[in-house]
């Protein structure tokens, strides 16, 4: 009997095995990909004076190319970086005192030279912890002569650590910052705060206009454990795009004269956001199932929604997505295409606040190949650019081409490829071949 029993109960294993396989099973191996369970350790080789470390920026997560006065802007946190002691976006709260100190800073990087430059912040004071970036052209000067800079602030929340705060209120309250900013000077000055009850988790920003932007909410739960499953599990679609517009005229508060509303919902791992190929295409990334999405926005509606018209999978956590458009390309040879970093191990993200411990890279470029038919789907072209252990760039959160004149390089077709990490004491420009 105990025999029959346990055939029985092996049976039921076995088919309970084959079902949970057949609906589970692609997903659990695309995991296993993804966060890099079993990718060994493989470094780019580099050739000497192919590598430059650009001083000055640490702990820099977002990073955006302004071509026409070929500067690149970053959002670093700087010397006294908290970032191990405070940072929303990966629940780190061990000390509202380094989130309250915490002073994060513009860097201008200028691509001629490789040197970088802070910003002076004017009219702005309290913390200022980083995140996600957008830089947008001045309408109203030349070209090239101003931009506003948008940037995610995830400061501590009074209603949590005040004095007669409660432990049920959210420890942080995320806004975000707009500058001005006039290319060459040394200063951006602050515009205004902007807070929104649907701007939950942060990200990262897509600037529209000087008075509207996309922001991405990356969790529905802010910390423990069912923060853990929406990571893992990639069916926890909980996460959207909302479209904020404000008043730059009313900052009585920092919700005065602002509107949002969700333009794109049940995402997962909703992350890194940038601009398409096109004026009304942006790029979104689903960071934790590796998946880049190119959506537009319906035009002429008073809400306007977004459609997402292709998905492209790569074999990793990806982040903040850039484009890269190819400024000497031809008829036969264009370079353009879709640039994005991502963690080698993300697995091991949970030790990412050890001081000891160090996070793999890993650069991607996906472009589509030319061809397509009305009847065929777009097919992209899936190229690993660079791979590190984490000692020349650890936790790569983004990255964006710069192009070389190719009669500097003999014909060849080369780019300067500057990557940025969350916990990398200096950002890095590779020369890559394109």
């Amino acid at each position: 009997m105990s025999s029959i029993f346990s055939f029985r109960r092996m049976a039921t294993a076995v088919g309970l095995t084959a079902i949970l396989a057949y609906q589970y099973g692609a997903p659990i191996h695309r995991g296993v990909v993804i966060f890099g369970l079993l990718r060994g350790a493989s470094n780019t080789v580099v050739a000497d004076g192919d590598l430059v470390v650009i001083e000055g920026t640490k702990h820099c997560e977002d990073i955006h190319h302004h071509e026409p006065s070929q500067s690149l802007f970053l959002a670093c946190e700087g010397a006294n970086s908290p970032r191990r002691d405070w940072f929303p976006p990966l629940s780190i709260y061990t000390s509202i005192e380094r989130g309250n100190e915490a002073q994060a800073e513009f860097r201008v990087i200028d691509t001629t030279t490789m040197k970088s430059k802070p910003l002076n912040l004017v009219d702005f004071s309290g913390p200022f912890i980083s995140h996600g970036i957008d830089v947008l052209e001045d309408p109203q000067q030349p070209l090239g002569k101003a931009v506003y800079l948008f940037a995610v602030n995830h400061k501590p929340d009074a209603a949590h650590w005040g004095p007669n705060g409660s432990p049920e209120a959210n420890k942080s309250r995320s806004v975000i910052e707009v500058f001005h900013h006039v290319i060459g000077s040394n200063t951006a000055e602050h515009l205004r705060t902007i807070w929104h009850p649907l701007i939950r988790t942060p990200n990262d920003i897509h600037a529209l206009s000087p008075t509207s932007f996309l922001i991405t909410n990356d969790h529905y739960h802010r910390e423990g454990p069912k923060r853990a499953l929406e990571d893992l599990y990639f069916y926890a679609q909980w996460t959207e795009t909302v479209r904020i517009e404000f008043d730059p005229k009313d900052k009585s508060t920092d919700a005065a004269g602002v509107r949002g509303h969700v333009v794109l919902d049940n995402m997962h791992n909703n992350n890194g956001i940038g601009r398409g190929r096109t004026d009304n295409e942006f790029a979104v990334v689903s960071a934790a199932s590796g998946r880049l999405r190119l959506a537009t926005l319906s035009a002429a509606d008073a809400e306007p929604k977004a459609v997402i018209n292709e998905v492209v999978s790569l074999d990793s956590t990806l982040d903040n997505p850039s484009y890269f458009a190819d400024p000497y390309y031809t008829a036969t040879d264009d370079k353009s295409g879709f640039v994005l970093a991502g963690l080698r191990n993300a697995y091991t993200i949970e030790k990412a606040r050890e001081h000891d411990h160090v996070m793999g890279s890993m650069v991607w470029k996906a472009t589509p190949v030319p061809g397509k038919t009305a009847d065929s789907p777009v097919t992209w072209e899936k190229r690993l650019l660079f791979e590190d252990d984490g000692q020349r760039i650890p936790f790569a959160t983004a990255a964006l081409i710069v192009g070389i004149d190719p009669k500097k390089e003999g014909g060849k077709r080369k780019g300067w490829l500057y990557i940025t990490g969350l916990m990398a004491e200096n950002a890095v420009a590779v020369k890559i071949d394109l």
